[in-house]
């Protein structure tokens, strides 16, 4: 709904057992706060609803704010935010893949090699080894 007198876009979001008018703003606002959380507990938390609970939101709510804003889902956000810290990581440190595991809290070494393998297409030794290479 786009109201013209004050030139905001709201959306109706079912929050906490009620439906709740939203501006683009806070919108906006909520998917800012997505990605501040992410940064400062994407070593401990990787669910949305986790992240939901944190920012005080429905999961529900937070998919909504993060698709409206970024086009993609939540999931696939703090996903994103995870390989993109590990691989600063793997740049920066000499860090083996069992440290790194443990440092993200990975239940174990091979989940996580899992995890950066699906979503970049190269293991972490691999990543490592190839941006020495490129250094």
């Amino acid at each position: 709904e786009f109201d013209e007198q004050n030139g905001i876009t709201s959306f109706y979001v079912y929050q906490e057992g009620t439906i709740k008018r939203k501006s683009t703003w806070e919108i906006y606002y909520g998917c800012l706060s997505i990605e501040n959380a992410i940064k400062q507990y994407f070593r401990e938390h990787y669910s949305v609803s986790d992240y939901a609970a944190i920012l005080r939101v429905t999961p529900k709510y937070l998919a909504t704010v993060v698709r409206r804003v970024s086009g993609q889902t939540a999931k696939k956000l703090i996903e994103q935010e995870t390989v993109d810290e590990i691989k600063h990581t793997l740049l920066h440190t000499q860090l083996t893949a069992k440290e790194i595991s443990a440092q993200f809290h990975f239940p174990n070494t091979s989940s996580f090699c899992c995890f950066f393998t699906r979503h970049t297409g190269v293991t972490p030794q691999e990543f490592q080894k190839n941006s020495l290479i490129i250094k």
